[in-house]
């Protein structure tokens, strides 16, 4: 977080020594540090609470209440205290995105229950205020994504799926899906085969495949860097896209596109494809946009973004 806000802080210290030279600077220094501030608390992250069918559901949330939701899940080994310690809470919500993790029942500080596991996230999401959520869902998790995924799409703005449990079984089921998807695997998972990566994209229409070199089954701890800028670069695809959409709707027919995707994109500059620079790092883009997409036949099953 520190590293985000050191242009922040240059300029406020910038600020500071030119307020000796008048009323001027000291208000510069105040509405920096007003910002500052605000950035500070928008990264910072938060216990989350709630309950479903009178039964707790514990978790951590960070990042402004007014941005893109993102939903983290979790493998069986691991609870929302994972992507604390990843530092991917603190990323998502540095870029402005509303990031909830939270324990599945059963895992972490959610008591266990006899859940339904084909409807948790339908009936969650809304206890969580959450209309349309991006979901990402390593290992295990894909239990409780998959089903949502089939039955609710219109609910799902995007899917990120870690070598998700399930995959095999629901694969074939989602043929012609339309949830913009970033399917992730390890290059040496033991668990499941590196090869249902691309079996599990063919299902969606949009479909975007990152091998992590090296990694293993929760192939986004042993390589955090490279799985945290595909996501993040998934996820300024699917801001772009929104504006994009708003902006060729129809007069009238629009919706208005929240300042924050603007800033965002303007900051960030247009998204590029996940794809290779080089023949070391590439993916495999499926779908109606990956035909302005340069490819090679090289670029199939390699590696993943090294740079940003």
């Amino acid at each position: 977080m520190m590293r985000a806000l050191a242009p922040a802080l240059q300029r406020l210290d910038n600020a500071l020594m030119r307020a000796r030279s008048g009323a001027h600077g000291w208000l510069a220094a105040v509405l920096l540090g007003l910002s500052l501030a605000a950035s500070v608390s928008a990264e910072e992250v938060q216990e989350l609470s709630a309950e479903l069918e009178g039964h707790p559901i514990r978790g951590l949330v960070a990042g402004p209440e007014g941005g893109r939701p993102v939903l983290l899940l979790h493998g069986a080994k691991f609870s929302s205290l994972t992507w604390k310690r990843l530092g991917t809470l603190e990323k998502l919500a540095g870029a402005g995105y509303r990031a909830l993790a939270i324990d599945i029942p059963g895992f972490g500080r959610s008591p266990g229950w006899a859940f339904d596991r084909d409807a948790l996230l339908a009936s969650l999401l809304p206890v969580l205020g959450l209309q349309k959520t991006v979901v990402v869902a390593p290992s295990m998790s894909g239990h409780v994504a998959f089903p949502l995924i089939l039955a609710q799409p219109e609910r799902v703005a995007g899917f990120v799926a870690i070598a998700p449990v399930g995959s095999q079984r629901y694969a074939p089921l989602l043929a012609g899906s339309v949830v913009p998807t970033l399917v992730v695997w390890g290059e040496r998972d033991s668990v499941l085969p590196v090869a249902q990566a691309e079996k599990l994209a063919a299902g969606f229409d949009d479909a975007t495949v990152v091998i992590l070199p090296a990694a293993r089954h929760p192939a986004y701890l042993d390589q955090s860097e490279r799985f945290h800028q595909a996501l993040l670069k998934f996820l300024a695809g699917l801001d772009a896209r929104a504006i994009r959409g708003a902006l060729q709707a129809p007069p009238g027919r629009g919706q208005e596109v929240p300042q924050r995707l603007r800033r965002q994109v303007l900051q960030r500059g247009e998204p590029g494809d996940l794809g290779a620079r080089s023949g070391r790092c590439a993916t495999r883009s499926i779908g109606p946009e990956s035909a302005s997409i340069p490819t090679t036949e090289t670029s199939r099953l390699v590696g993943c973004p090294s740079e940003a």
